[in-house]
């Protein structure tokens, strides 16, 4: 044997040594897995789903590193581990969920729109009971009443804006809106004239 062979011998480890630091890893990697799943597996945020997702790529990818050193060293291993899902599979679902969860909420501030709209509509109409408010006098150039708007899927304040002639600053001014990039379907706006 050569000087370079030996070096070599000596730099190297062999393959059932690898496999058992590997193997040691793994066990690392799987307790800390259960622990993730333990603190967060039950959290409905991304930010939980997330740690859980990393922690089970992180035991799937030296589960296959054990299996590959093993084929290598000619050592046998039973299959222990049960499968789990792949994380596309699971991030597929977490954004699907995520997605309903955010069509839910969009539902949910339409109906409330829509219940404190018909709720000023009847506190607006005159109780029968009570003398009639004598005849208001006619104004002279009175301001036409604001027109109203129900945002759509796509909607934009700048393109409402441009669909009625007025800029989207006097639409957000107008309806107090804080975050011009933030407005949803169902949401109702007043529309000044232009």
């Amino acid at each position: 044997m050569g000087l370079f062979d030996s070096i070599k011998d000596a730099l190297t480890t062999d393959d059932a040594e690898r496999y058992e630091a590997a193997t040691n890893k793994l066990e690392k990697a799987e307790a800390d897995l259960a622990k993730t799943r333990e603190q967060y597996g039950s959290k409905d945020d991304p930010m939980s789903r997330g740690r859980v997702d990393n922690a089970q790529h992180a035991v799937d990818k030296l589960r296959a590193e054990v299996d590959e050193l093993a084929t290598k060293a000619g050592i046998n291993t039973p299959d222990t581990a049960v499968e789990a899902p792949a994380p596309t599979e699971a991030r597929r679902e977490a954004d699907t969920a995520a997605v309903e969860r955010i069509k839910e909420q969009q539902r949910k501030y339409a109906e409330n729109q829509q219940a404190a709209a018909e709720a000023a509509s009847e506190q607006a109409v005159p109780d029968a009971t009570q003398d009639p408010a004598p005849p208001a006098e006619p104004l002279v150039a009175s301001e036409p009443a604001l027109r109203e708007y129900t945002v759509e899927k796509g909607d934009t304040l700048s393109a409402i804006g441009q669909k009625f002639g007025v800029k989207w600053r006097e639409i957000a001014d107008l309806n107090d809106v804080k975050n011009p990039d933030l407005i949803f379907p169902g949401q109702v706006f007043k529309i000044p004239h232009a």
